[in-house]
């Protein structure tokens, strides 16, 4: 199983929001904000940024 920490835009979906999350195995990713699952065809490659292992809260939201 492959895991990495990713950030992803759901315009796809239903609004246009940034939210971190893990990627599993290329194929779905789980929401680090509401625990959901995704699949990645549905919120498109374009919209999935590959993060380095930092804070979520950081990385979305700044130092704020």
């Amino acid at each position: 199983m492959k895991c990495v920490q990713v950030k992803f835009n759901t315009k796809n979906i239903d609004e246009d929001t940034w939210l971190g999350g893990i990627m599993v195995d290329d194929t779905e990713i789980i929401c680090g904000c509401c625990g959901g699952t995704f699949e990645v065809d549905d919120i498109g490659k374009e919209n999935i940024a590959v993060l380095s292992w930092v804070n979520i809260s950081d990385a979305i939201l700044g130092d704020d």
